[in-house]
């Protein structure tokens, strides 16, 4: 017996990496930039995803590229954590600001940094990313870096918090 009809929203077509069903809903006149109830658009669930073709044809329908959820996560913030290196690319092509910020002030290069995200990493720095951004507790990319991205950090100017506040205090 085959399984009964069910309704997807656009958020889970973009979720599950739906190109069909995405294009289905905004032929439909869905809302590009719809929010769920935590504030994602259905482009932050295809960057989640690692859907490349649907973030493509989202960002074609009008999607914004500098949308942020309730959190302030913005979909380089998302693409950065994921390790989503072509998706980065193609969001920061079409526009989207490599310097965001979310909620508690973390940029999408502290993100790399913490998630061990090399390529981004670089990827976010030759796009003009703040080497020195600070968060909430005024820690640096650099702060939470290890390894190969703290030597790319420092070799990019990168200083850790208790320096640039030494520094400021001069």
């Amino acid at each position: 017996m085959p399984e009964p009809y069910t309704y997807i929203s656009i958020h889970q077509a973009a979720m599950y990496g739906s190109a069909v069903t995405v294009k289905q809903h905004l032929d439909a006149g869905a809302n590009v930039n719809g929010k769920d109830d935590q504030g994602g658009t259905p482009s932050h669930f295809a960057v989640g995803g690692g859907h490349r073709e649907v973030v493509e044809l989202l960002i074609t329908a009008g999607a914004d590229v500098n949308a942020k959820d309730e959190d302030g996560l913005s979909l380089v913030h998302i693409a950065a954590m994921e390790g989503h290196k072509d998706i980065i690319k193609l969001i920061i092509d079409n526009g989207a600001n490599v310097n965001e910020k979310n909620v508690n002030r973390t940029s999408p290069l502290h993100y790399a940094a913490v998630y061990g995200q090399k390529e981004i990493a670089e990827l976010l720095l030759v796009n003009g990313a703040d080497v020195n951004a600070k968060n909430v507790d005024g820690e640096t990319p650099l702060d939470q870096a290890e390894g190969e991205i703290a030597d790319l950090l420092r070799k990019r100017g990168g200083k850790m918090g208790p320096e640039l506040k030494a520094e400021t205090a001069k």
